[in-house]
């Protein structure tokens, strides 16, 4: 799996977009769901049993559910021929993977995506935005105990914006503890 499953969000709008060797399903997602934080809590569920399933908005087209397993992926969507499409190449932890990509991609783009207006910006800023950072980061650590895989880093953040140098601060966690200092890893521009 190559491409990012949700593209960066723009204008209240992103792209989900799912494919394997035989098949392949495409949606346009509205901002009438937090997908993002929706999306981290289906691969945290499914991490935690094994299950779990995402419901997403395409506001005049209707709903659709993502639906993973460790044994199958599938999107059920009354639209399709038949109602569904069944993935038989995917792994959901490759989605799970792809789908921290896609966070990465663009913090600041999904921790605004469903708050439009000032006040829910602040609202989600003050107990949200925690919550999504200890999705990923609980997501991280399942995954590196699932795969073997190990990374020094236990969290990994872009939402600081240096306003004297122009650019995003990438920091990063060792050990995820309240009381330590982030690292800055990475430096982005403005323009990405």
């Amino acid at each position: 799996m190559e491409n990012l499953i949700l593209s960066a969000p723009k204008y209240g709008w992103c792209s989900f977009h799912l494919a394997d060797e035989e098949k392949e399903f495409t949606a346009a997602l509205s901002y009438l769901t937090d997908v993002m934080h929706d999306t981290l809590k289906m691969c945290l569920t499914y991490l935690q049993t094994g299950a779990a399933a995402v419901m997403y908005d395409r506001e005049g087209e209707g709903t659709f559910l993502f639906v993973m397993s460790e044994y199958d992926v599938y999107v059920l969507d009354e639209n399709l021929p038949g109602g569904m499409v069944h993935f038989e190449n995917l792994r959901a932890d490759d989605i799970c993977e792809n789908i921290l990509g896609c966070y990465y991609a663009d913090t600041i783009g999904w921790l605004n995506f469903a708050n439009m207006n000032e006040q829910s910006k602040k609202e989600y800023e003050k107990g949200e935005t925690a919550e999504v950072h200890g999705m990923v980061k609980e997501i991280r650590k399942l995954l590196n105990e699932r795969t073997g895989k190990k990374s020094k880093w236990t969290e990994i953040r872009c939402d600081f914006f240096d306003e004297e140098e122009k650019r995003w601060l990438v920091a990063a966690w060792k050990t995820g503890n309240d009381n330590e200092e982030g690292e800055v890893i990475a430096k982005i521009s403005e323009s990405g």
